[in-house]
Order: C-alpha cells, then structure tokens, then sequence
C-alpha cells in the first residue's frame, strides 16, 4: 500500500517501548484532567507520542511515527496538539524516494486509542477517515516549491499548530523570507464538536485554510505555539519566546543569556496555564508521568513584557 510504503506507523502498548530507547529526549507535553500526553524523539529521530493516565501515569499506548530517510521535514519534531481532553491532532510528514515531502493533517479520538487492542489500533491509525487534510495547502506549497526548485527558496520551513475550544491554528515559518504565517483551519469545527449537517455543508463552502497574519522574525530552530492570558507566543529551542502582537509583529521577550539548555514545554489545559521544566530534568526523570507529579516538578512560565 502507497500510504504504508510513504509512513510507518508501530504500536507498542508497553510503556518500555518509547522509554527504553537510548537518547530519547521530551519534546512537549500536555496535560488535562484524564490525559497526558507526552512527545518523545530519539537519537535514530523516531518520533512518537506516549498517552498515560494522568490520575495514575500507566502508559495506555505509544504512537511511534517513522519517516523515510529523506526530505525537507525529516529532522523537524512532531506537531500536535489536544482539544477537550479527547480529540488528537497531529501533522505527519512524510516523503517518496525523490525526496517529495507531504504533509497531512491527522485527526485521533483519544479515548477510541485508549480502548482499542494492538491490531485494531493499527487499523484505526491508518484508516483514511482519519486523515483531516491531505497535503496541507500553507506546508504543501512551499516544500513542493522548494522540492521543484520552482525559485530561489530552500529552507528550512518550521510550523507549528495551536488550538482552542473552537478553532484549530497553523504556524508556517520560512527562513528565506524571515517571515511566519498564521493560519486557520476553517473545518475545525467541524472536527472538535458535533454539528448538524447543513453546519458542516457551510463550513465546506468557506476555504479550507485562511491566512491571518503574517509576522517578520528570524527564527533558527524550530518552535512551539501557545497562548497564554489572550495572548499568543511561540518559544523556539533556544528558549526565545516571542509575542505575536495584533499588529502583526513578533516581539522577542526575556532576552537573556542563552545556556544551550532547552525547557520542555508543558500545556495545562486543565488549568489553562502554560508550564516549563529543564529537558534533562525530565528526560532523567521516568516517573513524571502524572499531571499531579508534572504540575509539582514543573515551573509556571513567566513572560516578563
């Protein structure tokens, strides 16, 4: 099958699946009342997300995504995110053997992938119903131009995506221009409640995804997208945090001296709050696994204007 032969996609319900790899580093963690979910890359660039209960940390499942040795995205970290404690959203890259990179928009159940044994995990996984988006159009567009050599642009491309209770963001950067894009996925709603029929007709009317602001900034790693107080950021690996004004302008905050040590960055979504912690502290620390352990080993990120 194409879509195998593109991703490979490996379901381990042992909790020593992700965490006995050697060099396996946290990447984001988020956490609400019944789920942590935790993002993990490793030395062999093995990408996987790692859902545990969060009232007592039992690992349920580990979704290990696995690109091909190639392409433009191939190094970038996955893009997730969680809305109400249930709905999974997840950007998988992907690539063919002339160095094509894609992207699609994944859309899970959290407590469908919970439930479910092995064998029909993995179908539920690669089930074509669950893809949201084929070939993110804002993604799509620069890394086939990029691929094609259509101009002058050659990268590197980092994104991001962001939700809320109602609508589900993108967070395009691209170096040649110095230059980060904010998108709206219009069909999200469509995604993170029920609606009636003629609801979801209307949404597939309106484009599918809408340009909102463009920002200038000069970014080198690749970055998280949050929000905290009404207001958005984004915190690269570096841990340079920027705000994403309403005059379309990204302000770099807390200009401190850089340690080459990176934060982990954990969204608390039950308590509406974004939280940090050194990445070696909790790579180094299995048992963080709690939203209550999490909460007390972590710090509340204070954003000095």
């Amino acid at each position: 099958m194409k879509q195998i032969f593109f991703l490979a996609i490996f379901i381990c319900a042992s909790k020593f699946c992700a965490l006995g790899q050697i060099n396996s580093h946290i990447d984001k963690v988020t956490l609400d009342k019944n789920t942590v979910i935790r993002s993990i890359i490793n030395d062999k660039n093995e990408k996987s997300l790692e859902i545990i209960n969060a009232r007592t940390g039992q690992t349920t499942n580990n979704i290990k995504y696995s690109d091909l040795e190639s392409g433009l995205l191939v190094n970038h970290p996955l893009s997730w995110d969680v809305v109400h404690d249930s709905i999974l959203f997840v950007i998988r890259t992907y690539s063919d053997q002339l160095g094509m990179t894609y992207t699609d928009l994944l859309s899970y159940n959290i407590n469908t992938i919970k439930k479910l044994e092995q064998a029909d995990l993995r179908k539920y996984l690669f089930d074509n119903s669950r893809i949201a988006v084929k070939h993110i159009a804002p993604l799509f567009m620069y890394c086939l131009r990029i691929a094609y050599r259509a101009d002058t642009l050659k990268g590197p491309v980092f994104f991001d995506i962001r939700s809320n209770n109602h609508d589900l963001f993108l967070y395009v950067y691209l170096n040649d221009n110095n230059s980060l894009e904010k998108w709206r996925f219009n069909w999200s709603p469509a995604y993170i409640q029920q609606l009636p029929p003629e609801d979801i007709i209307k949404l597939h009317k309106m484009d599918q995804w809408e340009k909102l602001a463009t920002y200038s900034i000069s970014l080198t790693t690749p970055f998280k997208a949050f929000s905290q107080g009404g207001k958005e950021y984004i915190l690269n690996n570096t841990n340079e945090i920027y705000e994403l004004n309403q005059n379309a302008k990204a302000v770099q905050l807390d200009k401190t001296k850089k340690t080459g040590k990176r934060n982990v960055i954990i969204i608390d979504k039950a308590h509406k709050k974004v939280r940090t912690i050194p990445q070696e502290k909790f790579d180094g620390s299995p048992e963080l696994k709690t939203g209550t352990s999490i909460i007390k080993a972590s710090k509340p990120l204070k954003i000095n204007h």
